[in-house]
């Protein structure tokens, strides 16, 4: 009897043991969980020059009104990074879509991979493969594609210096620069111009 006791002892002292092994193992697993740090969000890309950004925006619509109220451009995209550069603020847009206005008709659409929006809006640098688009009611659509262009928004003014393709249902203009007065659909081609039609 004896000896069965102490073999009983014994054996409920390995198990305290062992169940009190797990408890601290388990402890120690909570503290490491609570002690290490929640992963850190993601931030918002440096602004223009590697700065910090004032602002970042993602999936966004920005709409400017003239002095009249009424709505005069839409500038949207997928993201945009504002900040202070050395040469004033900027703002860095990824996928923009820069829609110019117009009271008696559809608008006048520009889309690029990327740009630049500078002097408050007034000016926007597109860059990366430049789409210039506008419906024309049973006219079709006229589409403007260059490189680079640059916008003067509150001008509806776009300009080109590199190689610039028009085409709409009736052919293909090819030249080299371009200035675009939107606001009046007049387009200026300005050297090596050179063009196919289709005669109906």
């Amino acid at each position: 009897m004896g000896g069965a006791g102490v073999a009983r002892r014994a054996a409920g002292a390995a198990l305290a043991l062992a169940a009190l092994a797990g408890l601290l193992a388990l402890a120690g697993a909570r503290l490491a969980f609570w002690a290490a740090p929640p992963e850190a969000a993601p931030g918002p890309p440096p602004g223009p020059g590697g700065l910090p950004p004032d602002f970042y925006l993602e999936d966004f619509e920005v709409v400017s009104f003239g002095p009249d109220g009424r709505p005069r451009h839409r500038l949207q995209g997928r993201d945009l990074v504002h900040g202070t550069a050395a040469g004033g603020d900027e703002a860095r847009v990824t996928a923009p879509r820069l829609l110019l206005l117009r009271p008696d008709g559809p608008p006048w659409v520009l889309e690029a991979p990327r740009g630049r929006v500078l002097q408050a809006g007034r000016l926007a640098w597109l860059e990366g493969g430049v789409r210039l688009t506008r419906r024309r009611p049973g006219r079709g659509e006229l589409a403007l594609e260059t490189d680079r262009a640059r916008v003067l928004t509150d001008r509806a003014l776009a300009e080109a210096d590199g190689p610039v393709r028009v085409r709409d249902p009736w052919g293909e203009v090819r030249a080299v620069g371009l200035r675009a007065e939107l606001d009046r659909d007049r387009l200026v081609l300005l050297r090596e111009v050179r063009g196919v039609y289709r005669l109906r």
